[in-house]
C-alpha cells in the first residue's frame, strides 16, 4: 500500500496532497481510527495514552466531517497538541 493511502478505504486517497480536513470530508462516515491490541506496546499507561490519541483524532475527524464550527475544530486540534506534549513529557520519564 502507498504510504499516503488510507487503509480500509475502497478508493484510497492520497493524504500526502490533502489536508486532514479534506481527507475527513471525502471519506465515508464509518471511517475512523480503530484502536486494537495490535497497537499496544505492552506498557499499560502508554497504551492508554495512545488509545486516547485515537479518541481525540476520531473526535477531530467527526467535527470536520460534520462541518462543526471552526472554533470547535481548533479547540480539538489544540487539545491534541496539549495531549501530545503531556504524552511526550510522560514518555521521557518512563
Amino acid at each position: 500500500m502507498d504510504d499516503c493511502a488510507i487503509a480500509g478505504s475502497e478508493k484510497p486517497i492520497n493524504s500526502c496532497n490533502m489536508s486532514f480536513a479534506e481527507l475527513a470530508m471525502n471519506h465515508e462516515d464509518s471511517w475512523m481510527f480503530t484502536w486494537d491490541d495490535e497497537h499496544k506496546i505492552g506498557n499499560e499507561l502508554i497504551d492508554l495514552q495512545h488509545e486516547q490519541f485515537f479518541n481525540l483524532a476520531n473526535g477531530f475527524q467527526k467535527a470536520v466531517q460534520d462541518r462543526e464550527p471552526l472554533s470547535l475544530q481548533v479547540m480539538i486540534a489544540k487539545e491534541i497538541l496539549e495531549y501530545s506534549r503531556f504524552h511526550l513529557d510522560r514518555k521521557s520519564v518512563v
